[in-house]
């Protein structure tokens, strides 16, 4: 979806396990559809998905030639709860109709975290052009438009991305823009903002690139297209765009659906019509776990016109921290609040988008942090004076609060840890939480060190539940 600088997620421990790998492809194929997947935080490379390297996805492929079934998830349709899969399909696919052939092909998607709608895209083929057309509504609402030239072959050749002030006049100054053009196996990035040039770089394009925008899923379609007619049952997705080169495995499993997978705890699942058009998609093992609807159209200018007027909804999971003294000891805890938009948060893997069994980075975006200048108690657990990271076990019979060595990513690229890098191996204590089921749901998940005799106690809260644990200095 989620332009910005990329930051890469590479947790060294998982590459090349075939066995997570097959296990996640596995629950994402057999999991009960009707529900609504996941939490809200945004990939660590979000808007742009970028891989500048990734590992080999033959043992993917390997193991999804052995699924013997595939339950395919429906997802909400553009404004109200999860329906039949029978009429949502049905409906599915009177939107993809639109499209006769690969020289007119046109779409229209509507994205959502829960309750909360925060992309609309619509795009049209005419000949070898494509106009793609995208409002966004966090962090503040913005309208892009984005003129796509492609070679006979289908491959991009030129590209511009426009940003446009909302409501604003035919003709008025862009708020910024790319240009990206291809030249042989290379390409030339162009990028301005109002008047001053802030991107001027060339980049090795693979054959074949696909083009890929900022926040959008128009390239997720290209791609199943291109995988279907080419009667393929695998195949490596290259694609460039406005941030540049990137790409992605996309793989089919059973007739009607395609993984995209980035990964092995980034899988996207599409399900397809029989030209490779999406109907719907949603992300059960990603970290930003939204649901796609497509529809037969979409007024984008006026959409990004009406979040204007609105208040705006700001980051998705904005940053937040605790900073106390407990006892004689200054300890700080930094960490993103995802919201509950209307989803169950933690429960069975049908219903909720932090289900049982799952390690969870408590918050959102990079690993919580915590960091003490005296060694404390954390229940009965000593941990020294230091920096580390919180994470939870999630049990349906209670939970256990994590504290973790790791600080920054294993790429050695010096960068803070994101939270879907959680590695065992780095524990230093696990701690049982006392839990407690709460009268009325809380939106906004909140840690909080609230003073008790001589020390405190740790609260996590979020939705109906609240887990907590002693902590006082030594």
């Amino acid at each position: 979806m989620r332009a910005s600088s990329p930051h890469v997620k590479r947790p060294k421990h998982t590459w090349g396990n075939s066995d997570l790998v097959a296990s996640r492809i596995r629950d994402a194929s057999v999991e009960l559809g009707d529900r609504d997947c996941g939490d809200e935080q945004a990939r660590p490379d979000s808007p742009v998905l970028l891989l500048p390297s990734r590992p080999s996805q033959h043992f993917v492929i390997l193991m999804l030639r052995h699924l013997a079934a595939v339950v395919v998830c429906t997802i909400a349709p553009v404004l109200g709860a999860c329906t039949n899969a029978t009429t949502q399909a049905t409906a599915n696919q009177a939107a993809a109709s639109n499209s006769a052939g690969p020289t007119a092909h046109n779409g229209a998607f509507v994205v959502k975290l829960g309750d909360d709608t925060i992309v609309v895209e619509k795009f049209a083929r005419t000949g070898n052009a494509y106009s793609v057309e995208q409002a966004l509504r966090s962090p503040t609402p913005r309208l892009f438009h984005t003129h796509i030239e492609l070679t006979p072959a289908g491959d991009l050749a030129k590209m511009t991305y426009m940003q446009h002030r909302i409501s604003g006049a035919v003709g008025a100054p862009l708020i910024a823009s790319t240009e990206v053009k291809v030249t042989g196996d290379s390409a030339t990035l162009f990028g301005k903002r109002g008047d001053s040039t802030v991107v001027n770089r060339r980049v090795a394009v693979p054959a074949g690139s696909l083009p890929t925008l900022p926040s959008s899923y128009f390239a997720y379609e290209l791609a199943a297209m291109r995988l279907i007619a080419s009667g393929r049952d695998s195949m490596q997705v290259r694609l460039l765009g406005p941030n540049g080169p990137t790409g992605y495995a996309a793989t089919r499993v059973g007739r009607d659906s395609v993984f995209f997978t980035f990964d092995p705890a980034t899988i996207y699942r599409a399900h397809i019509d029989p030209q490779g058009r999406i109907l719907h998609m949603h992300a059960p093992f990603t970290t930003f776990k939204i649901q796609l609807a497509r529809v037969p159209d979409a007024d984008v200018s006026k959409t990004a016109a009406a979040w204007a007027a609105a208040p705006p909804m700001g980051i998705l999971s904005p940053a937040d921290s605790v900073i106390t003294r407990v006892g004689a000891a200054n300890v700080a805890i930094r960490y993103s609040r995802p919201s509950k938009r209307g989803r169950v948060v933690f429960g069975d893997s049908s219903v909720a988008m932090e289900p049982w069994g799952k390690v969870w980075r408590t918050g959102a975006n990079e690993a919580t942090r915590f960091s003490t200048d005296r060694d404390l108690m954390i229940g009965n657990a000593t941990v020294p004076a230091g920096n580390y990271t919180l994470w939870t076990q999630l049990d349906r019979n209670g939970w256990t609060l994590i504290v973790n060595k790791q600080l920054l990513r294993p790429d050695n690229s010096g960068r803070l840890l994101w939270g879907t890098m959680y590695d065992p191996q780095h524990d230093l204590v696990r701690v049982p939480m006392t839990m407690t089921t709460l009268s009325a749901p809380v939106e906004h998940m909140t840690i909080a060190l609230e003073p008790q005799g001589d020390g405190a106690l740790l609260k996590v809260t979020w939705d109906v539940t609240q887990a907590t644990v002693p902590v006082r200095a030594r």
